[in-house]
């Protein structure tokens, strides 16, 4: 019988000791292969000079150079525009939180050691990129906010300029000290802050390369809120958590007209985009459910629509 026969020559069934020890080694060597490839992802990941997080409709980028206070260069800048890229292209996302790693800098600007790489085609091309970045910000009708967690100078005040809000920690600080490297500031500094200051002042800042505390920025409406450094994270938390009650659709048009009016001189050039706003939003179902919100008191459900 043929289970008689099995009975009888046990050893039939049982593998070869070779056999088992190949087996046993090649078992060996994938678990450490997947050990080294997962060390080598997260390696790279930490190298990053920017790093990227996503939860729900909220992106979190964080420039990570701590060892030179989160300094920006050409490589490290096109690993930003990479990011806002992704970021601008997910539906999903309409908030975003702008950082620096550790609690010493926010960034600030450029690295000054690869300035003796740099001709006036790379200034040229580095200045062209900077400007796109920025434009991006101010062109979005996603939301940007700089939580300023320490030193906000240079290319890092100017990114910050370019956000919607600005939470600063009490240790923050704001510069552009390009005047005393004999350049001016060439990410829009020279353009923007006049925008946002008393222009003596920002002439004062700009010219004379002072630094501008928190609690005068804040004095100034250059940033919205000042904390401690321990409260910037909950701070930044609960800004947000007020922008997630609001309409996402209304919220990028009133940002599209804030912004664009102030690109014209005209007033009444100004005032038709606001028409166009508010006429496109009056269309919306968000606007429907704000109103039948309101009318049964009680908080509207917003959807983007």
């Amino acid at each position: 019988m043929r289970g008689a026969a099995r009975r009888d020559n046990p050893k039939d069934a049982i593998m070869p000791p070779v056999q088992v020890k190949l087996n046993v080694f090649e078992s060996v060597k994938q678990i450490t292969n997947f050990i080294h490839n997962k060390l080598k992802l997260w390696r790279e990941k930490d190298m990053a000079k920017i790093l990227y997080n996503k939860e729900g409709n909220v992106a979190k980028i964080v420039f990570n150079n701590p060892e030179k206070f989160n300094a920006i260069d050409l490589e490290m800048t096109e690993e930003f525009r990479k990011t806002l890229l992704d970021v601008e292209n997910d539906p999903e996302i309409y908030i975003v939180v702008l950082t620096g790693q550790g609690n010493k800098a926010f960034c600030v600007g450029a690295d000054i050691h690869n300035f003796d790489k740099i001709n006036a085609p790379v200034g040229y091309r580095s200045m062209r990129a900077g400007y796109a970045i920025h434009r991006q910000f101010e062109k979005s009708e996603k939301i940007y906010i700089a939580a300023v967690n320490g030193a906000c100078m240079a290319g890092g005040f100017e990114i910050a300029l370019c956000c919607d809000f600005i939470i600063a920690s009490d240790s923050a600080f704001f510069a552009l000290p390009e005047v005393n490297l004999g350049i001016l500031p060439g990410w829009g500094g020279t353009v923007r802050l006049p925008r946002n200051l008393p222009i003596r002042k920002a002439k004062e800042i700009i010219m004379l390369g002072k630094r501008l505390s928190a609690a005068e920025a804040e004095k100034y409406g250059l940033v919205n809120k000042v904390v401690p450094l321990q409260e910037l994270n909950n701070a930044v938390d609960e800004l947000v958590e007020t922008l997630k009650t609001k309409s996402k659709l209304a919220l990028g048009v009133i940002k599209s007209t804030i912004n664009f009016s102030l690109d014209t001189a005209d007033l009444d050039a100004a005032l038709a985009i606001e028409r166009g706003g508010i006429s496109v939003l009056f269309g919306s179902e968000d606007c429907q459910e704000g109103v039948l919100a309101f009318f049964e008191k009680r908080k509207p459900n917003f959807q983007g629509k």
